[in-house]
């Protein structure tokens, strides 16, 4: 049997548990008005341990969907790249006593898209989800208009109507006219 089996069945068991508590809760209050001190810590605890069982089911059946896990590109490290190369080689077997690595475009890599590339020495950190813009959370004083005055009434202009005559011309016809009204 799955784990995720096995907690269901767990979950199954504490529900009938549970709902026979709260039958006999409900009918203590009913025929006293009031449940046991007892009766009501037993309803608790049966519902702590459900919402826990509860939580552990999703959190399996989670991990069974897996889900979309994009396939990382490992970087070959420097220390890999110098072991592979000609000059090492010849510095192993005797023949030259230095050797010398050339690293090109490490940083964007030497190959695929700058989107995407690849042969890169930094690995990209992808995150899951998609993150918003920058929007900034209002506040009560973004929405009053702040200001200060020495007069008792203040008056200022305001945006009453907009047409927008914005449109293609024709060679030697009347423009177009844009209209702007205030109060």
């Amino acid at each position: 049997m799955t784990d995720v089996k096995l907690v269901e069945t767990a979950l199954e068991g504490l529900q009938a548990k549970l709902d026979q508590a709260l039958s006999q809760h409900t009918a203590e209050i009913e025929r006293h008005g009031k449940a046991s001190t007892e009766l009501t810590g037993k309803v608790d605890e049966l519902s702590q341990k459900y919402a826990e069982t509860e939580s552990k089911l999703d959190d399996l059946a989670q991990k069974a969907a897996g889900g979309f896990q994009p396939q990382e590109k490992t970087a070959e490290s420097l220390g890999s790249m110098f072991t592979k190369s000609d000059h090492f080689q010849a510095l192993k077997s005797g023949q030259t006593n230095k050797a010398r690595l050339e690293i090109k475009n490490t940083i964007i890599g030497s190959g695929g898209s700058p989107l995407d590339p690849v042969e890169t020495i930094v690995a990209p950190d992808r995150r899951p989800g998609i993150v918003p813009g920058a929007f900034r959370q209002l506040g009560i004083l973004d929405v009053i208009p702040v200001g200060q005055t020495g007069s008792n009434i203040v008056r200022y202009t305001q945006e009453d109507a907009y047409t927008n005559g914005a449109t293609e011309q024709v060679e030697g016809a009347a423009k177009a006219e844009s209209d702007l009204t205030f109060n």
